[in-house]
């Protein structure tokens, strides 16, 4: 193939990609479940309010109370307090034989 008809195919691609990935991100929605049913490495979506935040050296661990309290990590330095409603997405982990979220993504929300 030419150069000429790769870069066309690679164009096409992207802009036919891009906008797909974000309507994609837009409507896909993560159930609300408990983290203590779910399985290790699966997607998470928890809301509730701060009750502790543990700050160290290269993480800081929220406490939010759920349906029970489930132990959020961040591996980032963030400026919440406690009672604020959050919304975090994250993967399922299992430590010292505890379910807690990794988060990859925090939301502030609206007090209830």
């Amino acid at each position: 193939m030419e150069e000429r008809t790769l870069f066309g195919i690679a164009l096409i691609c992207l802009l036919l990609g891009l906008p797909a990935l974000w309507i994609l991100s837009v409507t896909l929605d993560l159930e609300e479940k408990d983290v203590i049913f779910l399985e290790e490495e699966q997607t998470a979506k928890v809301q509730g309010k701060i009750t502790k935040i543990t700050q160290k050296e290269d993480l800081t661990i929220l406490e939010v109370e759920h349906r029970t309290k489930v132990p959020v990590i961040i591996f980032d330095e963030i400026q919440l307090e406690e009672g604020t409603f959050i919304e975090a997405i994250g993967k399922v982990e299992t430590y010292k034989g505890k379910k807690e979220v990794l988060a990859n993504e925090i939301r502030r929300l609206e007090k209830r």
